[in-house]
């Protein structure tokens, strides 16, 4: 990512494997407000969401990387640091993609692809 960007980090296990679902939110904290998920390639989106699977006990080198092409962050609880980033993500469309070095996404011919239940998140700000 590029400029300023908040970063929401949810991980499924300590142990390995892991999947890391990770926000990328260009502008710093979002404020309290429906953010709409952007379907630009990875090196130009500006609310991203990433799903990384099969990853190992540093969250590197995972198997499978998923980009979410649409949906919407409802963030309900926002501030500075001490305070809780929370909402709720909905109907996040993701297609499994690889990055390259300069951060270009391509979608995988014949890969995974799922819409998401309704993901509730809740996290103190550091």
């Amino acid at each position: 990512m590029y400029m300023s960007a908040f970063r929401y980090i949810a991980q499924t296990t300590l142990g390995e494997p892991v999947d890391v679902l990770t926000f990328e939110l260009l502008g710093g904290t979002p404020a309290v407000e429906t953010l709409t998920i952007s379907s630009a390639g990875y090196e130009s989106c500006t609310n991203c969401v990433r799903l990384d699977r099969g990853c190992d006990g540093n969250l590197a080198n995972c198997t499978k990387t998923l980009l979410a092409q649409g949906g919407t962050i409802e963030v309900t609880s926002s501030g500075a640091a001490g305070a809780t980033f929370a909402g709720t993500l909905r109907n996040a469309e993701f297609v499994e993609v690889t990055i390259d070095q300069s951060q270009v996404s391509t979608a995988v011919v014949g890969g995974e692809q799922f819409c998401s239940a309704p993901y509730s998140f809740s996290a103190t700000i550091q």
